[in-house]
């Protein structure tokens, strides 16, 4: 058996145990909390297995016998659920490994987030841990629910409604994911699993990730995370998601700006971890939502039709107004709402009378009869680029909107769910709608999927059509090779020569460049040249060398030649020690600015940042990120993306660029920024013209060897 087998193994011990222990018991008289939580749930799940209490006198907990030691017992067991202070963690752990356990829970906070001696004990515990081939879930969490297996170790209270169902909550927080269990409860959403990591010193959440995968019962995963730890086996786990179909969904917490890290590059600033951590999300098909309710329902919906086909969403509607809403939040979530066809607008007027505006969204009207809706989403799921249907109707809030017309609506709607030849389900324009009753009306009249709210449902609704878009799409390489940061993060700014040799090398076009050690020399330059000429300063000391006065534009005769040099070299000398001498460039002119570059995410490794505006990349904000390696149709897709890519494709009369050379000059930068020695690097601007593409100026920061080797 190798490695992951065994560990597949010992994790189904883990998370799916039969014989628990409790270490720590101890009757404290609350059901909410600690020992009294873990026996309710258990008692909640229908737990048949075994559980053994052991505290340190072997004192009775709430009449139940226990034990000082689990050798005690002689029982063997999968599971132990530690509630001992983090101090006494250590020296429990010998015994729960003598008991054959696969693992342990551990609830102590004060570990590693309180600091560094704490951080040192948690290091001790992983340690011991590892050393005895168990897992740990936890410090610092609320441990787990394997609802599927009626098994688990929860240190928190159990909502009393809570439904087995499809989705799996995977959250570092153990407060986040009770919340979102509690949430699902009252939504009426089922759950497969509820596992919380905590502080993660042996198991983090791609290795749960990867175990909830290939549980059958599961079919997306709904995940909150605060840090990506373990970001190959992240990779890894995307990668079969995708061959089984499943979705992951992630709300993804603690967005800062780590352009400070790379300040030296404008793509430094750009490439900050959020905009990263967006870009690789989304090559991996993760779905990326931003709250706790758009995760739980994104989740759900993709457990409960997803993956789609290819198309958009039709909306069939009871309310005019909620087809205008619906509209409105469509637009901003990016969800695609095809135009109904002919075909479709004349048999969706010969159901509803010629007055009916048969657009997508459709307003059914008053005229709805017993089978109306039924007869229209007939219709609407014939019609090939519709993928999916939602029917925008409320359910009742209260008893007395309960009436028999009310049932025969709900009927109709679902009779016509069930008939349609491509999944549809029931929103509501309100979250109060999908409330007990409302969903218990629902469910009566034989309604599948309630999504609460037309907010929210247009979110999941967008969230799963653009996953099941991706997923249709020919895969792409996903993160691997470039995936993981090498070397230091820490580096030298290379000057413009230097960086100009490293590009070139890679096949980047860059401008002509001659390097003037004297003004005899800038003055054949300019002559080999033959007009006008930039001057720029050249050291490593000097990134940004317009700001000191160190660049000269537009020289065009030996008088200008000369005062340009002076003028360059005078400025550099004022700041750096030495002066590699004056770079001579022509003038270009025309065209349409662009910055490519490449920084390294501490997580994600080199990542490509592509905008428009040049040096003004950072005012306009039109750029387009992605973790590297890609391949030229996703540099293109990047190019694409840009609010401003008419300007590249041609507009009011103006010719478009060369977009195929734009896309190789752009993969080069992109294969000479996965260089392992390369901290950043930027071309800036990058000119794109009709007939040419180049760049004028050109920064790569590179490790400090590399430096010294450059100028060796």
């Amino acid at each position: 058996m190798n490695h992951r087998d065994a560990r597949t193994r010992r994790l189904h011990r883990v998370l799916a145990p039969r014989s628990i222990a409790l270490i720590g018991a101890k009757d404290s008289g609350r059901l909410f909390m600690g020992t009294g939580a873990v026996i309710q749930a258990l008692k909640r799940l229908g737990f048949d297995g075994e559980i053994h209490l052991v505290n340190r006198g072997g004192v009775p907990v709430n009449g139940v016998p226990a034990t000082r030691t689990l050798a005690e017992t002689g029982a063997k067991v999968d599971m132990a659920a530690v509630l001992v202070p983090a101090a006494a963690i250590p020296d429990v752990l010998p015994d729960i490994r003598a008991a054959g356990a696969a693992g342990a829970t551990l609830l102590a906070s004060g570990l590693a987030e309180s600091g560094p001696a704490g951080a040192e004990l948690q290091n001790h515990i992983a340690a011991v841990a590892r050393d005895a081939d168990m897992e740990l879930i936890g410090p610092n969490c609320l441990g787990f629910l394997n609802l599927v297996e009626r098994t688990g170790v929860w240190f928190s209270g159990y909502p009393e409604h809570l439904r087995t169902g499809a989705v799996a909550v995977l959250s570092q927080s153990g407060g986040v994911g009770d919340a979102i269990m509690e949430a699902a409860a009252d939504l009426g959403i089922g759950l497969s699993h509820v596992i919380t990591t905590g502080n993660e010193p042996t198991l983090a959440v791609p290795d749960v990730l990867e175990y909830l995968l290939e549980q059958k019962e599961t079919r997306s995963v709904a995940i909150f995370a605060e840090a990506i730890r373990k970001p190959d086996v992240l990779v890894r786990a995307a990668s079969r998601a995708r061959e089984l179909g499943k979705a992951i969904v992630m709300l993804k917490a603690g967005s800062s700006d780590l352009g400070a890290r790379n300040a030296v590059t404008h793509t430094g600033s750009l490439a900050g971890n959020d905009a990263v951590m967006d870009a690789a999300l989304a090559q991996l098909g993760l779905i990326r939502v931003e709250s706790l309710e758009e995760l739980l329902v994104t989740a759900h919906l993709a457990a409960t039709v997803g993956p789609l086909g290819a198309g958009g969403i039709g909306v069939v509607s009871l309310s005019g107004g909620g087809c205008s809403l619906i509209a409105d939040a469509a637009e901003r979530e990016g969800l695609d709402l095809p135009d109904y066809s002919p075909e479709t607008t004349g048999a969706l007027r010969s159901l509803v009378g010629d007055f009916a505006t048969a657009q997508n969204p459709f307003d059914v009207t008053a005229a709805a009869g017993d089978s109306t809706f039924e007869d229209v989403l007939g219709v609407v799921s014939k019609q090939q680029d519709i993928a999916a249907i939602a029917v925008l109707c409320n359910v009742p809030t209260h008893l007395s909107g309960a009436t028999p017309d009310v049932a025969r609506l709900l009927r109709s709607v679902a009779a016509g769910i069930l008939s349609s030849e491509v999944p549809a389900v029931l929103v509501c324009q309100t979250t109060v709608h999908a409330g007990a009753l409302g969903r218990e009306i629902a469910e009566r009249s034989g309604v599948g999927v309630l999504l609460p709210g037309i907010e929210l449902a247009t979110a999941a609704l967008a969230r799963v059509s653009w996953w099941s878009n991706w997923l249709i799409a020919p895969a792409t390489r996903l993160l691997s090779d470039g995936l993981l940061p090498s070397g230091s993060h820490d580096g030298d700014a290379l000057s413009e020569w230097d960086s100009r040799l490293r590009l070139e090398a890679s096949g980047v076009p860059l401008v002509t460049g001659i390097l003037a050690e004297t003004p005899d020399e800038a003055l054949d330059a300019w002559r080999r040249i033959g007009g006008p000429v930039a001057l720029k300063g050249v050291s490593a000391a000097v990134s940004h060398k317009s700001e000191i006065g160190a660049v000269v534009l537009g020289a065009a005769d030996e008088a200008a030649i000369l005062a340009g040099y002076e003028q360059v070299e005078r400025a550099i000398r004022q700041v750096a020690r030495a002066v590699d001498g004056v770079l001579v460039s022509p003038m270009v002119s025309g065209g349409v600015e662009l910055v490519a570059g490449v920084t390294r995410d501490p997580v994600w490794g080199p990542t490509l940042v592509v905008g428009l505006g040049g040096v003004l990349v950072e005012v306009l904000h039109d750029a387009a990120t992605r973790v590297l390696p890609v391949g030229a149709a996703e540099v293109r897709a990047m190019l694409e993306s840009l609010r401003g890519f008419p300007l590249l494709s041609g507009v009011r009369g103006r010719a478009g660029v060369d977009l195929d050379e734009l896309v190789r000059a752009v993969s080069s930068i992109a294969e000479a920024g996965s260089a392992a020695d390369v901290v950043s690097l930027e071309v800036n601007p990058l000119l794109a013209r009709s007939d040419s593409v180049i760049g004028l100026d050109a920064l790569v920061v590179a490790a400090v060897s590399t430096r010294e080797e450059a100028n060796a």
